[in-house]
């Protein structure tokens, strides 16, 4: 994940972008969430994307990123507020275009890396 600065008819917007690479496999991005003229210091862009890209992933690195106090509040923030906003999905796509990871499955079939019924 990493930030962009966009500019809009209402002026800049900062957005939390997710890379990804759709069913043909060619790479993508698609908007995480958009964040307005908020006022994240530049210098924490990258440190604050890995620490929400680690949470919302479920991947617990072993060296955690050194955030700032402020820094820590943007990143508490951004996450729940993904979250609570619930388009959250953990977009993984496997080969077939179907979205894994974090999503529900209720049926009670599972489902292989092809997309095909296992049971």
């Amino acid at each position: 994940m990493f930030f962009r600065l966009k500019q809009s008819p209402s002026g800049r917007v900062l957005q939390l972008l997710e890379s990804y690479r759709n069913p043909e496999g060619r790479p993508r991005h698609r908007v995480v969430i958009s964040l307005g003229d908020a006022a994240l210091a530049q210098e924490d862009w990258k440190t604050v994307a890995a620490a929400v890209s680690a949470e919302l992933y479920g991947q617990k690195p072993l060296l955690p990123p050194e955030l700032s106090a402020k820094a820590q509040q943007w990143f508490d923030s951004i996450t729940r507020r993904v979250m609570r906003e619930g388009r959250w999905c953990g977009a993984l796509t496997c080969s077939a275009g179907l979205q894994t990871s974090r999503c529900r499955n209720d049926s009670g079939r599972r489902l292989g890396v092809d997309g095909k019924i296992l049971s």
